[in-house]
C-alpha cells in the first residue's frame, strides 16, 4: 500500500543503523495512537449526521484527499505506509506481510467509507442501527488488524534489538502494548530476543547509553529492566 499523502521523511541515510531505529520507533508510536484512536471511537456516542462524522472519522484513518493536502495531517495508514516503506529499504528483513497488512486495512476503510457514500453522496436512507453496527464490526476488524501489522513488525524488532531507544521505548511501554495485544507480550518477545538472560538485555542496553554519554539516563531506567518478570508465561500465547 502507497501513502496518498505526500509526507516529510527524515534527513536519513537509509544504509545507517538509526535510519532503521528511529523508523520503526515512529511506527511503534502512531501504532499505540491508531490503536487508542480506535478505542475511543468503540466507546463515543453520536447523536447527529451520522454518516458525515463517520466519514470524517475515517479520514482519521486514511485521507481521502488530496486536495490542499498540506493543509491536513496525514491518516494513521498513510504514516504506517510512508514510514514502513522507509523502514523495509533499511533493513534486511522481507516486509510483505506488513504490505498486505497495510493494504487489508486500507481496503477495510474504503469498505466502511462506501456504506456511508452512494455515487458521492450520503447516503441519508441508511438506517442509525445498520449503519452504527457496520462501523462497530469494522473497529473490531481494524483493530484485529492492527494486531496482525504488530506482528509482522516483530522480525524488525529482532533485527534492532541492539537498539538501545527501541529496547528501553518496548519497556517502557510494555503495558500499553500489552493491553492491547497480550498479557506479557512484550517480555515474551524480548525473552525470545535474548536467550541469554536478562543480564544480557540490561548489558544491551548499559552498553548503548553509555556509549553515547547518557549514563544518567540509563541509571534512571535501569529500575524498569530490572522490574521485568522474566520467567516463561504458560498462558501466554507468542507473537508469531
Amino acid at each position: 500500500m502507497r501513502s496518498f499523502l505526500p509526507l516529510p521523511a527524515f534527513p536519513l541515510n537509509l544504509e545507517n543503523p538509526s535510519t532503521r531505529s528511529m523508523t520503526l520507533l515512529f511506527i511503534l508510536d502512531k501504532w499505540l495512537d491508531c490503536f487508542k484512536w480506535a478505542e475511543t471511537l468503540s466507546t463515543e456516542r453520536i447523536e447527529n449526521d451520522l454518516a458525515e462524522t463517520l466519514l470524517g472519522k475515517l479520514e482519521r484513518f486514511l485521507l481521502f484527499s488530496l486536495e490542499n493536502p498540506f493543509a491536513k495531517q496525514g491518516g494513521f495508514l498513510d504514516m504506517f505506509s510512508f514510514y514502513s516503506d522507509l523502514l523495509i529499504q533499511a533493513s534486511k528483513v522481507e516486509g510483505e506481510h506488513i504490505s498486505s497488512t497495510l493494504e487489508e486495512m486500507r481496503n477495510l476503510v474504503l469498505h466502511m467509507r462506501a456504506h456511508c457514500l452512494k455515487k458521492g453522496k450520503v447516503v441519508l436512507s441508511v438506517t442509525r442501527a445498520n449503519l452504527m453496527r457496520h462501523f462497530e464490526e469494522f473497529l473490531k476488524t481494524i483493530k484485529t488488524r492492527l494486531k496482525h501489522f504488530f506482528a509482522a513488525l516483530v522480525p524488525f524488532l529482532q533485527e534492532a534489538r541492539t537498539d538501545e531507544n527501541v529496547l528501553i521505548y518496548l519497556i517502557e511501554q510494555k503495558e500499553q502494548f500489552n493491553s492491547r495485544i497480550g498479557n506479557r507480550t512484550i517480555e515474551e518477545l524480548l525473552r525470545r530476543f535474548f536467550p541469554g538472560g536478562q543480564p544480557v538485555l540490561r548489558a544491551v542496553i548499559c552498553e548503548g547509553f553509555t556509549r553515547r554519554g547518557f549514563t544518567s539516563f540509563f541509571t534512571e531506567k535501569e529500575p524498569l529492566i530490572e522490574a521485568l518478570e522474566w520467567e516463561p508465561c504458560t498462558a501466554c500465547v507468542a507473537t508469531h
